[in-house]
């Protein structure tokens, strides 16, 4: 069980199921604005990307009825379609799925992945830098230019990394606004707002290497949250990575669970029958 902090968030209880949805919602956007694809197999929800990003190849388990041998090979098969490391993720109370997954999979890792949040009326949220301005992605341009950026940022080896992100079904995505942060005339941090059922989560914030240490990162989360704020969102939320985990926790999120993340190579042994 990794329920850490629960505070006075009595609220958290109601709102999980919308926190999960957004965290799934945003990567099915980015995975389908990159011309990959959403289908599912009984309870399990299933993306996919050509774009070889572990969260844009994410196999989601709603509960524990999908782990069984047929909707496994199912799986299996549709992310044989495209070749890439893909992951189970699933929620706190269903870690007790592990051993039987492994019966069918090879699993080459297993991580955490902190779920934090903020209420909106605990937020510390400062004002930007003054060498930084940040804008919302408007046009096609500016969506390649985000690409750009988010692919250097994230330290991924090539500059154009996330260059299929850069589509017209990408920029249209219900529900999301993507941030350039400009120092000058440069492009150098990126975010990304994802707004569903009151719910502002925070996604893709990185800056470009040699403009770290600024608060740049801060102000790039900052206004994604802001933004949903605006529409009327009580809750931000976010996966932080171990990096990025004191600058939210100091911005006043709180962690709430840790999803878990089972890890297929790309190569993985063919399901098989589990035994009785």
């Amino acid at each position: 069980m990794c329920i850490i902090i629960r505070e006075d968030l009595t609220r958290m209880q109601s709102s999980e199921s919308d926190i999960t949805s957004n965290y799934l919602d945003a990567f099915a956007s980015f995975a389908k604005g990159s011309g990959g694809k959403v289908e599912r197999f009984s309870s399990i929800i299933c993306i996919r990307s050509p774009i070889d990003f572990l969260d844009f190849n994410m196999a989601f388990v709603e509960n524990q009825a999908g782990i069984d041998y047929e909707v496994l090979k199912q799986v299996q098969g549709f992310y044989r379609e495209v070749q890439v490391e893909w992951c189970f993720s699933v929620l706190p109370g269903m870690v007790n799925l592990f051993e039987n997954v492994m019966r069918h999979f090879t699993i080459s890792s297993r991580r955490t992945l902190p779920e934090m949040i903020l209420p909106r009326e605990r937020a510390k949220l400062r004002e930007p830098p003054s060498d930084l301005q940040v804008k919302p992605v408007r046009n096609m341009d500016e969506l390649r230019t985000w690409a750009n950026v988010a692919s250097v940022g994230f330290e991924m080896g090539d500059p154009n990394f996330f260059e299929r992100m850069a589509s017209p079904e990408g920029l249209s995505s219900s529900g999301f606004t993507y941030y350039l942060g400009w120092n000058s005339e440069r492009a150098v941090a990126t975010s990304a707002s994802y707004v569903s059922k009151g719910i502002a989560g925070v996604y893709a914030v990185c800056t470009l290497p040699e403009f770290r240490g600024r608060g740049y990162g801060e102000a790039m989360s900052v206004v994604a949250a802001r933004n949903g704020f605006s529409k009327g969102c009580n809750l931000s939320s976010l996966q932080a990575s171990s990096v990025g985990f004191p600058l939210y926790y100091r911005m006043g999120f709180r962690r709430v669970f840790d999803y878990e993340q089972w890890v297929v190579p790309r190569k993985s042994v063919e399901a098989e029958p589990q035994s009785h």
